[in-house]
């Protein structure tokens, strides 16, 4: 008789290892489709962010150049802006001198 209820409830144990067991396996499932899905998600991320790098260096070169051609384009107009200067206080010069003649000449 003791063996009987010994092997009823070694019977039971097991049946209740095995729900477990069932369960715990249902779970794995679970967590390998999840971690996939995540490993899938970072995957896109790291491409994007791949992505976004190499925009961003192109990006980032050809401002550097905008910014040298801005440069460049300042120089030559604050150069135009100086010969402008100097011409016109030669002219006033001039303009001044050939007034101070006629004058000269008037008188």
């Amino acid at each position: 008789m003791v063996l009987l209820v010994a092997l009823v409830m070694t019977t039971a144990c097991v049946v209740l290892v095995y729900r477990k067991l069932k369960e715990l396996e249902a779970h794995q499932a679970h967590y390998e489709r999840v971690l996939a899905e995540s490993s899938a998600a970072l995957i896109s991320a790291h491409q994007a962010v791949c992505a976004l790098n190499t925009d961003g260096r192109e990006l980032l070169f050809s401002l550097g150049d905008k910014i040298e051609q801005a440069h460049e384009a300042i120089a030559d107009l604050e150069r135009n802006s100086l010969a402008l200067r100097r011409a016109r206080t030669e002219q006033a010069g001039m303009d001044k001198h050939a007034n101070g003649q006629m004058l000269a000449r008037g008188a």
